[in-house]
């Protein structure tokens, strides 16, 4: 639906945070990990391309949706899942 809106007043926004948990496949395994600070220690939406951390995976942000938070990893919705879905190996 986005196309719809006038390019003129589309704003890109990078999501950042104090960091927390989150559910990933990393090099020991599926399970929760530790994820670092992205800097959104203050809760805001910023328009300003200067607060998007110098790592933003690509450029062109506009400015940066700050949660002011820190991330928590669910648990699996599936009870005594054989395979947690978010870690399920993609070949």
């Amino acid at each position: 639906m986005g196309m719809f809106l006038p390019a003129d007043q589309v704003k890109s926004l990078l999501v950042i945070d104090k960091g927390g948990t989150a559910w990933l496949w990393m090099k020991n395994g599926c399970d929760v990990h530790s994820l670092p600070s992205t800097n959104g220690t203050e809760r805001g939406v910023f328009l300003d391309p200067k607060r998007a951390p110098a790592w933003a995976p690509v450029s062109g942000y506009d400015g940066v949706l700050s949660t002011g938070k820190s991330i928590t990893a669910s648990l699996p919705a599936i009870s005594n899942p054989s395979k947690s879905p978010a870690c399920v190996a993609h070949e």
